[in-house]
Formats: C-alpha cells, sequence, structure tokens
C-alpha cells in the first residue's frame, strides 16, 4: 500500500492547508480512516496468508511409514520391521535423547528408513 508513514504525513499536511475549508477536511478525515481500515485489514490478511502457508506446509510434508522395534541390531541400529518387512535402521539422536528404544516400540521412519518420532502406543 505504499510508503504508509509518508501517507499519514500528505494526510496531515493536507489537514494544515485545508483548516478553512471543512467540507474538504471532512473527506480527508474519512480517506485517513479509510486508510487505517485498510490497513487492519491488511494485517489480518497477513496473518491468514500466513497460517495458510505453514498449514499448506504441513500438507506437503512427506508421509511416514511406521514400523515396529524388534530389538537391537548391529552397530548400533536398531532392528525393525515395516510392512512385513525386517530392517536394520538408525534412530535419530533427538529419540534416543529421551529414552532408549525397547521391542515393541512403535516409530515412525522417514524416507530413508530412519527412526524419526517414537509414536505412543495404540
Amino acid at each position: 500500500m505504499g510508503d504508509q508513514p509518508h501517507i499519514i504525513e500528505l494526510i496531515d499536511q493536507l489537514l494544515g492547508e485545508t483548516a478553512d475549508n471543512p467540507k474538504l477536511q471532512e473527506k480527508i478525515f474519512d480517506l485517513r480512516d479509510a486508510l487505517f481500515q485498510a490497513q487492519q485489514v491488511s494485517q489480518e490478511y497477513a496473518l491468514k496468508i500466513k497460517n495458510l502457508e505453514e498449514t499448506v506446509a504441513k500438507l506437503k510434508s512427506p508421509a511416514h511409514r511406521v514400523g515396529t522395534v524388534l530389538g537391537a541390531g548391529e552397530e548400533g541400529l536398531y532392528r525393525l520391521v515395516v510392512g512385513g518387512t525386517e530392517y536394520q535402521a538408525a534412530a535419530s539422536p533427538e529419540i534416543l535423547e529421551k529414552e532408549t528404544l525397547q521391542p515393541g516400540d512403535q516409530v515412525a521412519l522417514n524416507e530413508g528408513f530412519v527412526a524419526i518420532a517414537k509414536l505412543p502406543k495404540p
């Protein structure tokens, strides 16, 4: 909407220059009120756009596979079963900082078959 302070300064300048014309001043006051209202609406829409962008980003994120921990694997990996197939996979450090994975735990796996989150028990 242009440079907001500059527009307000112009409106104030016009109000000063039209002190002898109340009808014109009334129109300028209406213009100033409309500008403030437009700014408010613009801010509301900007917030809505931001929220929609966040929602779209979440909806575009890939789905995760769900696996079940079978036990410890080799070299710090975990044995997991995903869709009937057994894998050895790493677990992200964020999971392991909180607790170790136990047999029977369900985990979300990313596309690289890395356990990225421990899921709540069903």
